[in-house]
């Protein structure tokens, strides 16, 4: 597989186009982040003059040079059909990240967060600083903590009401394989 032509650049699974987030994705954006049932197991859902405020946040933080996080929208392969989010949010010193995803309920359960995490994963290799990568979820989500075991996660411990999970970066897949899930760059 090639390497990525740029860290956060699109990529594609067997089902999935990741395409970089831009200021055109507002609506899926506040669409999913006031959406009370894909938030659930996240957090809060936001209303929606808050979730146009992240956004906006978001796209701050895109921007930077270098950027405090890189987003991608999941879309279906076959339709382009724009349904979810995917995020590394960096921390200051850009060794460690915390991977998020959003999905709507309708497209939970289905192997999109696997394949997009599995897609993923030999992909962190092109942020050269970044140690290890982290997620949490709240307490008791049977599903999430499969979907962690699933894509090699270990339990971090609990804290505030979220179990915890991290991926070092010697437990990361080798650039040409992620955990059953083969990846291709987008073309620019």
């Amino acid at each position: 597989m090639e390497a990525p032509r740029r860290p956060g650049g699109g990529f594609r699974t067997r089902r999935l186009r990741l395409c970089p987030l831009g200021a055109g994705d507002r609506a899926l954006y506040v669409r999913l982040y006031g959406d009370a049932a894909a938030m659930r197991h996240v957090g809060a859902a936001l209303a929606p003059a808050a979730a146009e405020r992240a956004f906006d946040a978001v796209l701050a933080a895109l921007a930077g040079d270098p950027p405090a996080a890189v987003y991608w929208v999941l879309r279906e392969a076959a339709t382009d059909e724009a349904f979810g989010l995917m995020a590394l949010a960096f921390d200051a010193r850009r060794t460690s990240a915390e991977l998020g995803l959003v999905l709507p309920p309708q497209r939970q359960d289905r192997g999109y967060a696997s394949e997009a995490i599995g897609g993923l994963l030999p992909r962190l290799r092109a942020f050269p600083r970044l140690a290890s990568v982290w997620t949490r979820h709240r307490e008791g989500h049977a599903a999430a903590a499969g979907l962690m075991r699933r894509t090699a996660f270990a339990p971090d411990g609990t804290r505030d009401g979220y179990a915890h999970w991290r991926l070092a970066r010697a437990e990361w897949p080798p650039d040409a394989a992620g955990p059953g899930f083969a990846s291709v760059p987008e073309r620019e």
